[in-house]
Parts: C-alpha cells; structure tokens; sequence
C-alpha cells in the first residue's frame, strides 16, 4: 500500500507500507515496534536531513491525520473499518490491512500516552506532582545516580588548608547496574462482533479509563517501594537509612500511642532533624490520616477572643523549621502497614523515572477465539532523592 505525505515544506514523500517496511519498524526501535506515525516521520527526517520537515499540523496535517485521511478513517470509524484498510482499500493497492491494523495502534496511541502524562487527580498525578525530578529516558534500562558524602556527614564545616579537600565532600556516581523500569501493561481484546460495531473514539474512551485504573496502581506501587525499598533499582528499606531510625510517638509523648497522636508528639517529629529537612508531605494509610486530624491537643480558635485584654504575652517563633501546611497522600494499599506515617520534604525527597515513549506489540489475530488482541506497555520508577529528606513516625 502506498501513502503519499506531504512534509512541512510542501514536499511528498511516497512511503510503501508493506511486510519489509514492518520489518523496518521493529527494527528501529529492537523488540517493539514504533508506531506508524513515528516511523513515516522519521522516513521524512532521513530523506530531508532536516528534522523541522515533519509536519506538525499547522502549515499541514500531521503525519497521522494524512494517513486515516487518505484511508477515510475518522475517530467515528469502526475497528473493522480501520483494519480492513479504510473505506479507500480498494484503490489504495497492496495489502490495505497491514496499514490499518498499524493505524489502529497509531491512533489510540496518543490516547493512551495523553492520560498516562496529563494532571489528573489520581495517584498518577500526586506522584509526579510531589517529586522533587521527574526524569524521562528514551528507553526502559536506567543507570541509577547514587549520592554519597567522601567524608563523615555529622563532620562540622572546619576551615580547609590550601589545596585541600573539603570535609564533607558529596559525591556522585553512577550505579554498576543498570535497572529495568517497572513495566506497565494494557491489554484490550476485541471480538470479531466487536470489530464490526465499535468505534474507535468508544475504544479510546475504554482504553482512557483502563490506563487511569493501571497508573493508579502502579503508582500506589510506587509508593509503597519509597518505605519497603527496590531492589531491583537498588533502593533501600526507609527505616534502614533515615536518620535516627524510625521515631515512636509514645516516646515523643507518653500521652500518644496505640493509633492515637498528639500534637506535642507530632510537632516534635516535623522538628525533628529540622536542619536537614522541612516535611512538607505525609504518606499514611486512612486510619493514619484520621489520627492526624484528630490529634489530642490539637490548637483550636474556638474559644479564643483576639480582642480580650490579655494578661499573657504571645509568643512567635522566629524559626520554625516546619510549613504551614502539611500535605497528606492517603494510600489505599493494602500491604501499607498500620500506624505507620512517612514524611518527606518535597524538594528533596525522590525521583520520578519514566521512559519517555510507549511502545507496542503487533496485533494478534486469535482465530479459535475469533477475536484480536492489542497491547501497549510503559515504564516508571522511583527513587528516593536524598535520604534525609526523609522520615517515619511509629504511632502504634
């Protein structure tokens, strides 16, 4: 099948879809295939020299559009229509449906790749709203940076002789492993009645809400790996590296303890290592964040009349050392464990790692089941940025 596209300047290009050029796909990107539109962009790029030819659907239509045009296929189309090689299969030549299978892909993609990335209120969008980096590879192995200080770190800033090193020297090294992200997988099957009857703006809607469900979880997974630990991308237990172990609010407070807090044992723990880091974020469970809310002792203004005339004197501390706000991520996994409370400074606490590009299998045809499968993967890690940032408070 052949495909004439216009490039940015105006220029048409004719690209020949067909087993080679599938072949071509996969091997531009190893195991995966990239998606058809990207693969035709990229034709344009080698035969131009100019990475500005691709058209970005001003001056032309994009890359994608040009092809469901020239196909007739719109969101409205069936998924039969599409795979069968659009309503122009007839007259395009060649084997149509190798295109419109590709198109298909092709035109859920965005989709798909649009609701993994934008700010919505899930988990998802906390997580990357709170890390302190979020970093994009092309791929899905990482070389994971590792901070470590040359010298002791409760060494104190002394005067340095000349041509010496300093006390407390950070250094930065590069991990001897290299890490797999953490794989995202959605799957969707169509039957062959299926085929004939939904559109490809259903399947997207579909597709829309299986993706947000998938990035939830996985991000609830993420989660969980800040306090446990990775070992895959070799992240510690929590409790094994924050400083001064776990705190314990009945040690705080005799007063706290058994699920219950107190705001003297709560304020003690935003103290806590103060000159290190700012909590700024708690991670609990629900039962977690009810025992914050309703902390014993909490300061109320209820029976506080700012104009009296006061007998004691007001106090303001000048330096506080912990916000005004506290934000909480309430987790609903259910391996969280009970009366747990983690607190991290925002701007220090991790790393949020995703491979920029989703990638994705051929569809598979199932003739038993008389049916189709589609599927399309993504990647994502955290890492714990500094360990200091970092803190846990024992309640039970």
């Amino acid at each position: 099948m052949e495909l004439k596209i216009y490039d940015a300047k105006g220029a048409q290009h004719t690209l020949t879809m067909n087993e080679n050029a599938m072949r071509d796909m996969r091997a531009e990107d190893g195991l995966n295939a990239v998606p058809l539109d990207k693969f035709f962009e990229n034709q344009i790029v080698k035969a131009t020299g100019d990475v500005t030819a691709v058209p970005d659907g001003k001056s032309h239509p994009t890359v994608l559009n040009q092809i469901a045009a020239q196909m007739g296929v719109n969101p409205r189309s069936t998924l039969k229509e599409v795979m069968s090689g659009g309503v122009h299969a007839a007259s395009t030549g060649g084997d149509a449906s190798i295109t419109g299978r590709l198109l298909v892909t092709a035109m859920l993609l965005p989709v798909i790749e649009n609701q993994m990335r934008e700010d919505r209120s899930g988990y998802a969008a906390m997580l990357r709203q709170h890390a302190a980096l979020n970093i994009n590879l092309p791929g899905t192995r990482w070389d994971r940076p590792i901070l470590d200080f040359k010298r002791p770190e409760n060494s104190r800033p002394q005067p340095v002789a000349e041509l010496a090193e300093p006390v407390r020297m950070l250094t930065i090294k590069s991990s001897q492993k290299s890490s797999a992200l953490l794989g995202e997988a959605i799957g969707i099957e169509f039957s062959d009645q299926a085929l004939q009857n939904s559109t490809i703006d259903f399947i997207s809607l579909s597709m829309r809400r299986q993706a947000e469900e998938s990035a939830n979880e996985v991000a609830m997974a993420h989660i969980l790996s800040l306090l446990n630990g990775d070992v895959d991308v070799g992240m510690p237990t929590l409790a094994s590296v924050v400083r001064g172990g776990a705190a314990v609010a009945s040690t705080l407070d005799s007063a706290a303890g058994s699920g219950k807090l107190t705001q003297t044992a709560w304020v003690k723990w935003l103290w806590r290592n103060n000159l290190r880091r700012t909590i700024t974020t708690v991670v609990t469970d629900f039962d977690g964040a009810l025992a914050i809310e309703n902390r014993l002792g909490r300061p109320t203004v209820q029976t506080d009349d700012a104009k009296s005339k006061r007998i004691d004197v007001l106090t303001n501390v000048v330096n506080p050392n912990w916000p005004n706000q506290v934000d909480i991520i309430i987790t609903q996994d259910p391996n969280w464990p009970a009366n747990t409370i983690v607190g991290f400074d925002k701007a220090y606490g991790y790393s949020m790692v995703s491979s920029a590009a989703l990638n994705y299998s051929a569809m598979e045809s199932l003739a038993i089941r008389r049916s189709t499968k589609l599927r399309i993967d993504s990647a994502s890690a955290v890492d714990r940025f500094m360990n200091d940032a970092w803190d846990i408070l024992d309640i039970s």
